[in-house]
């Protein structure tokens, strides 16, 4: 499995509807049920700032490819007070996941 942790930051007037995007792509997780991922989105408490952590055995691209994530990455551009970062990362350990 690999692991990704996204992050970036939506201009304040966009960052409600960013969290109701972000929920119609987690609907859709649910409904489509791709085997070998996990997937989870957080907001910030700043309001603006977002962050996903996801699990993933076919790599970056396999999380992209439903139509309610295009969709919302289509309406994201220019919304974007810090742009998207992609890192993948090794787990080291964990108590209980989270």
């Amino acid at each position: 499995m690999k692991n990704y942790f996204v992050q970036y930051t939506m201009k304040p007037e966009y960052a409600d509807e960013n969290a109701t995007l972000l929920r119609a792509y987690l609907d859709e997780l649910e409904q489509v049920r791709p085997a070998n991922m996990a997937y989870a989105m957080n907001r910030m408490d700043d309001g603006t700032g977002f962050f996903h952590l996801v699990q993933s055995a076919s790599g970056a691209g396999s999380f992209s490819q439903l139509p309610n994530y295009r969709n919302r990455a289509d309406w994201a551009e220019g919304k974007y007070s810090k742009e998207p970062v992609l890192v993948e990362f090794s787990e080291i350990g964990a108590y209980r996941n989270l």
